[in-house]
């Protein structure tokens, strides 16, 4: 049975541009801080790069963005033309 004093507040899913570059660049830095396990880049390698890398980032790649009241709460990205699966073979 569903907890119901619990509410689940609406978000807007959009992919992210350009101009969310600084925002981006700050909740990632936040996740890579708080739970490094969860990323395959360290803190500290992408704290020292310039707001431009982040800006090529999100023109590259499908990067989009959870939004409620205009502020981030969660990103998902898939990189174009990258398979879904991934095997290797010895």
């Amino acid at each position: 049975m569903a907890d119901e004093s619990r509410t689940m507040l609406p978000f807007k899913l959009r992919r992210l541009t350009a101009s969310d570059a600084a925002s981006y660049r700050s909740l990632r830095l936040e996740g890579l801080h708080s739970y490094p396990e969860a990323f395959g880049a360290s803190w500290e390698d992408e704290a020292a790069r310039p707001l431009s890398w982040f800006v090529e980032r999100l023109e590259r790649n499908f990067i989009f963005g959870g939004l409620r009241d205009d502020v981030a709460i969660f990103g998902i990205s898939k990189r174009p033309f990258q398979s879904p699966f991934r095997c290797e073979f010895e």
